[in-house]
């Protein structure tokens, strides 16, 4: 029995084209590399190679064979990939919400070697300290802190979370030495700013508990800074303060002060605005006065917009957010004062401040509202207070960077799957494209995973082009309308397949172009069709671009088989009883050396008389578009073609362009005696049925037959045309 090796190593014979250069490839040993071949030959009892000094060919059992291996040999490495490290590896993506101090220090020192067992899994934290709704906010999961709730969710125990209750000897003192738990209640806590109860235990189990009510300090990470407080002078709507609540509670300030508010206090606007900023509405302390609402504090910042004749230093929001937080670090009161939402301060209350705020506005719009400049001036004091630690990070040992032997392997496995897309055109501009493409790769630094997941896409992607490779349409070019001759006996012995009628209307007639551009016109245009389809066969129903380009085609584009035409001279010749023939084609068709190849390889016993139309391929077009043709337009481009000579008579005329069947009942009618007008378009559609073999489709498919016009007309009666054709006209995609 072979093994995955032998099959590894067949592939790359046939590939490299030799034992030596396969051989290297792969890293062994020629002696190796040929048992493998000889292996493979002997089990399954057929020549897999033609061989001779130089090369090695595939045999068309080979040829089979490898295309079945390639794609097994794909699907495997995707197998592979698909199940990583082993089969409990975990993929998707994961939404989980926790405090930011659980993340950072029960977390995030677990997650390198979580990802390196499920690299597939994709986790996004939401670190919040704060009770998130699960469904509400489209959260998988939460990792949570204390006695749960009733729930219809499923709840699993992961720890005992054990904390320590911790004073200084000043604080104990200052707050009355207390004896019990109980006692501690009035405390001054640093704790979470909303209600919160602690169950006390020693070594016999709960002592005690305690409720929680006068939450000081907002901690997030290491923030031991006071939090400033926030006044509102003379707030004339709720929901101004409920903004301002809410953008506070966003930054950890909890002290929000408001000086005769118009509309009283409390107010529902303003809850309803907080958005769940509760804890800092509840705590909403209301004053008389600016004096009595700043008393307790020892440095106070007024926020304004204008220049004020007070003598006092102004500082941006980030300088003030310096000098809070030195103060707060000394245990000291702070805090912000906040104008009118129409007119802000007035000087005597700016004389109360230390210190003047303003922003860097522009000075044609200085409009911010209450909550906008309450936002920015927690912000900073936040980012002061935290040193800018944010409440996640992406740590690069989550994610290390790709190993350059995985980065090769990944721009060998691109370039090669380009390389059978016919992406590198020309072939010697191969060399710096891929470099340009391997220099945007390596700029990217990727990571692993990254890398990992590129692969795995480029091997789904070879895949199903290789899929649609082998059920793709059949695709049948002409210049114009032509083609359809061909099209209509092609859908007549395969019914089921697909097919695509591609015409290059814009290069119409192609027969008067020179001959070297038309040849590069066809290798550029087929390379883009090729692409964009993937036809299983590709039929050249015009004797001009196949004999000019036909042989290129299929030296660049091996895989796709070519199914040709060529003037039928040599059913003619077995077919004529008078010896003369006529052959009616296009001036390009008469002039090349090719015909009169053909004539001398089939018909030498024969006289054939070649009659070259500049005309009757527009003729036809015009005839298939319902436009006026007359008798005698016909009459004098096919008059040449009928020769007496010693009592004989033409008999066959070869239509040699597969435009013309489509006017060979206006000819019968018109030509001085009846001939043979010989159409091509079943012989070469019969050619096609031999090509396909095996690959022909064999039950209905359920995509429409589709015609595509370089020019991309915009022509509702070549639509109806089309459709009589059982074709819809579609744009051509840049093709």
């Amino acid at each position: 029995m072979y093994s995955i090796p032998d099959l590894q190593t067949f592939v790359s014979v046939a590939k490299t084209g030799g034992i030596t250069s396969a051989a290297r490839h792969l890293g062994i040993s020629t002696a190796t590399t040929s048992h493998r071949i000889a292996k493979l030959e002997r089990v399954l009892k057929v020549t897999l190679f033609h061989r001779n000094s130089r090369t090695f060919r595939l045999t068309d059992e080979g040829q089979v064979f490898l295309e079945r291996v390639d794609t097994v040999l794909e699907d495997l490495q995707q197998a592979e990939l698909d199940v990583g490290s082993g089969t409990a590896s975990l993929r998707g993506h994961l939404r989980v919400t926790m405090s930011p101090w659980i993340l950072s220090r029960f977390i995030m020192p677990e997650m390198r070697e979580f990802r390196e067992h499920h690299p597939d899994l994709t986790i996004e934290f939401l670190a919040v300290d704060r009770f998130v709704p699960l469904v509400e906010e489209g959260q998988d999961c939460a990792i949570r802190v204390g006695q749960l709730d009733d729930s219809s969710l499923v709840a699993q125990k992961l720890s005992d979370n054990e904390r320590i209750i911790c004073a200084s000897p000043d604080l104990l003192s200052s707050s009355g030495d207390p004896k019990s738990v109980e006692d501690l209640k009035d405390a001054p806590w640093v704790c979470l700013p909303w209600q919160t109860r602690f169950d006390v235990n020693d070594a016999r189990g709960v002592h005690s508990g305690v409720e929680i009510e006068r939450g000081q300090l907002f901690i997030f990470r290491t923030v031991t800074a006071r939090p400033p407080a926030v006044i509102l002078c003379e707030p004339q709507l709720g929901e101004n303060i409920g903004t301002a609540a809410r953008a506070m509670a966003n930054f950890g300030l909890v002290d929000l002060r408001i000086v005769n508010p118009r509309d009283g206090w409390p107010s529902e606007k303003a809850r309803a605005a907080a958005s769940r900023a509760d804890h800092v509405i509840d705590k909403v302390q209301v004053f008389d006065s600016v004096e009595a609402a700043i008393a307790d504090l020892q440095f106070v910042f007024a926020t304004t917009a204008r220049s004020r004749e007070v003598p006092k230093p102004v500082r941006s929001p980030d300088e003030s957010a310096r000098k809070s937080v030195e103060f707060g670090e000394n245990g000291h009161a702070t805090g912000y004062l906040f104008g009118r939402e129409r007119w802000g301060l007035n000087n005597e209350e700016v004389a109360l401040a230390d210190e003047i705020v303003t922003l860097p506005v522009d000075p044609d719009f200085a409009s911010l509202n209450i909550a906008q400049a309450v936002l920015v001036c927690a912000y900073e004091w936040r980012k002061t207070a935290t040193s800018g630690a944010l409440p996640f990070i992406l740590s690069k040992d989550e994610h290390p960077p790709a190993k350059k032997d995985d980065l090769l392997r990944f721009f060998e496995h691109l370039e090669g799957a380009l390389d059978e897309a016919t992406f590198f055109r020309p072939p010697e501009r191969r060399p710096h494209m891929v470099r340009t493409l391997r220099n945007i790769f390596q700029k990217a630094e990727l990571t692993e995973q990254e890398v990992r997941a590129l692969s795995a896409a480029l091997t789904a992607a070879k895949s199903r082009r290789r899929h649609l490779g082998s059920n793709g349409p059949v695709l049948i070019f002409d210049s114009g309308l032509g083609g359809l001759t061909v099209l209509r006996e092609a859908r007549y012995l395969l019914p089921y397949e697909t097919l695509l009628y591609v015409a290059d209307d814009a290069a119409f007639p192609i027969g008067r172009w020179p001959e070297a551009d038309l040849r590069d016109r066809m290798l550029s245009l087929f390379g883009e069709l090729i692409a964009i389809h993937r036809p299983k066969a590709i039929v050249i129903a015009c004797n001009t671009a196949f004999t000019l380009a036909g042989d290129a085609l299929r030296k660049a584009y091996p895989d796709v088989p070519f199914v040709g035409t060529v003037p039928a001279i040599k059913p003619a010749a077995e077919r004529t009883s008078s010896g003369l023939i006529s052959v009616l084609a296009t001036p390009g068709t008469v002039r090349r050396t090719y015909t009169r190849s053909l004539i001398d390889s089939f018909a030498k016993q024969c006289h054939v008389r070649l009659v070259g139309s500049d005309n009757l391929a527009e003729l036809s077009e015009r005839h298939l578009r319902g436009e006026t043709v007359s008798n005698e337009e016909l009459l004098t481009e096919i008059s040449g073609c009928f020769l007496e000579r010693d009592g004989r008579r033409t008999d066959i005329v070869v239509l040699a362009c597969t435009h013309y069947p489509f006017l060979a009942n206006r000819f019968r009618r018109i030509a001085p005696w009846p001939v043979d007008w010989l159409d091509p378009a079943e012989a070469i559609a019969r050619q096609l049925v031999r090509v396909l073999g095996a690959k022909a489709a064999s039950s209905p498919s359920s995509d429409p037959d589709r015609a595509l016009f370089t020019s991309n007309p915009d022509d509702p009666g070549l639509s109806r045309l089309l459709a009589g054709f059982g074709l819809m006209l579609s744009a051509a995609n840049g093709a």
